[in-house]
């Protein structure tokens, strides 16, 4: 006997007039999920009506916490949150002034396990067991992600428990349990099914269907998608609507204009980012594929050869990253990792977040390339948090450490006089023992089986110099080469 609630379900129209109607029955202390990456597919319609509908007290996991006044920002200054569960709060200082102000917990979570702890709950799966964290304030627990009013901690994360297998450790993290996925679409026909355009498909595919509702926005509704044409099939969507605007912002445009990139928020770099960039480009090898992380990493294609074929991938999904855009050619669906518009090469591909970040800790990346702000001797990195100062969050940098693939960081020599490569680490890690080889704007080190090795050097820079900026221990390569730019 089929139930009414049920039958209800999957035999009555999918189909509302608006958000506001989709959204009849949510109440306050919800836990939602809500799609994007940056700014692309979110679901900046379903979130506004949330906003004019004062609903309070949401529990809000999301890798994408917008800007202010856009999208999770509205919602953020009339405080309709009472915790965030993310990896990246972006340029979100909205959001910031609400946590150091006591007024939201925010929790930090590594991207790769935020989706997987998102795909978890899509297939009613308790837990799983991942290498991202260990060794880091994920597996110790400790980070103060709900303060007082006078900016002291009030509530500290927990820790993960640990197990090994077949000789290698795991952290234990436990899916989400969301009453209500809010994802965003392309397409959308009357059964539910779904079709997103470019990036949009990264966090809302696997949202689809993870919670106990799911409402989808969709800019356009047709009567059937052809089944080869389909990305999330209909079973995973409870409601749907065809939204009356799309505003299609872009968080940071970066042009091509006549061989010269244009960023419109900032110039490229200082002279010191750049030269990292260029020796960085020359670890790249025809017929890798590469991650970017943000920051300086997210400079190096403008440097490489022609000549040197690599596929980029990004966390959002995309694999075969091409150059900056032309003006014509802006796509605001189309976004590195450090949210600036690019284009794609012939072959380029676009998957969904749990199924890029499977790439990522299943060893299928050559190579991963990550800012850091300090190195150890072993290979420990931190690149996300400094203690009473400004956290932002880890965004993917945790899942790509442990990605098992060859792991360069780039990172000026030092920050403000202060040597940022140590015997040992003093801000919390990223990860353990991860970390293959450092360059810098003056030498370029590779941490090997008996320690750091110096492999090349600025000729400007005598070796008493260097030693002086670069406290850990290290011995010379017989090899060694000039600094090559």
């Amino acid at each position: 006997m089929i139930s009414r609630n049920f039958a209800q379900r999957f035999f009555s129209t999918k189909v509302f007039k608006n958000a506001f109607e989709a959204l009849y029955d949510i109440k306050d202390g919800a836990t939602v999920l809500v799609g994007g990456f940056g700014l692309p597919g979110v679901p900046e319609n379903t979130v506004r009506a949330l906003n004019k509908m004062g609903v309070k007290n949401l529990d809000y996991i999301s890798n994408s916490m917008g800007i202010p006044d856009w999208g999770p920002g509205m919602m953020a200054n009339d405080g309709q949150m009472s915790k965030i569960s993310t990896s990246f709060l972006g340029g979100n200082p909205a959001i910031e002034a609400q946590y150091l102000a006591g007024k939201v917990e925010v929790e930090f979570v590594p991207q790769g396990s935020l989706s997987e702890k998102i795909r978890s709950a899509q297939a009613n799966i308790g837990a799983f067991y991942t290498p991202t964290g260990l060794g880091s304030i994920v597996e110790l627990g400790g980070f103060p992600c709900l303060l007082n009013s006078d900016g002291s901690p009030k509530k500290y994360t927990k820790g993960r428990k640990k197990a090994v297998f077949n000789g290698k450790e795991y952290l234990l993290e436990e899916a989400f349990h969301p009453d209500y996925s809010f994802i965003k679409a392309h397409i959308g026909d009357r059964h539910g099914n779904l079709r997103y355009r470019k990036i949009s498909k990264s966090f809302n595919a696997v949202m689809a269907g993870a919670s106990r509702v799911t409402i989808a926005e969709v800019d356009h509704i047709v009567d059937r998608l052809p089944p080869e044409k389909i990305h999330t099939p209909g079973i995973f969507v409870d409601r749907l609507y065809q939204c009356d605007y799309n505003s299609k912002k872009v968080e940071r445009i970066k042009i091509d204009s006549n061989d010269e990139v244009v960023d419109t928020r900032k110039t490229l770099g200082t002279s010191v980012r750049d030269r990292i960039s260029k020796r960085l480009a020359k670890e790249m090898e025809s017929g890798m594929y590469v991650n970017l992380g943000i920051g300086i990493p997210s400079e190096i294609p403008p440097y490489i050869p022609p000549s040197v074929k690599v596929q980029f991938q990004v966390e959002n999904g995309l694999i075969g990253v091409g150059p900056y855009p032309s003006p014509s050619d802006i796509d605001s669906d189309l976004i590195n990792a450090a949210k600036e518009t690019v284009t794609t090469l012939p072959g380029y591909s676009i998957s969904d977040s749990a199924e890029t970040f499977g790439m990522m800790r299943g060893k299928h990346l050559h190579m991963t390339i990550l800012g850091g702000m300090q190195v150890s001797v072993k290979g420990d990195l931190a690149n996300w948090y400094i203690p009473g100062k400004k956290a932002t969050g880890m965004g993917g940098a945790m899942d790509l450490a442990a990605s098992g693939a060859y792991v360069v960081v780039g990172m000026e020599h030092t920050s403000r006089g202060t040597p940022r490569i140590l015997n040992t680490c003093t801000y919390p890690l990223t990860a353990k023992e991860c970390v293959n080889r450092i360059v810098t704007e003056i030498a370029v080190l590779d941490v090997t089986d008996k320690g750091l090795v110096l492999i090349e050097k600025d000729p400007a820079v005598s070796l008493e110099k260097l030693k002086e900026m670069t406290p850990a221990d290290y011995t010379v390569s017989k090899d060694l080469k000039d600094y090559r730019v």
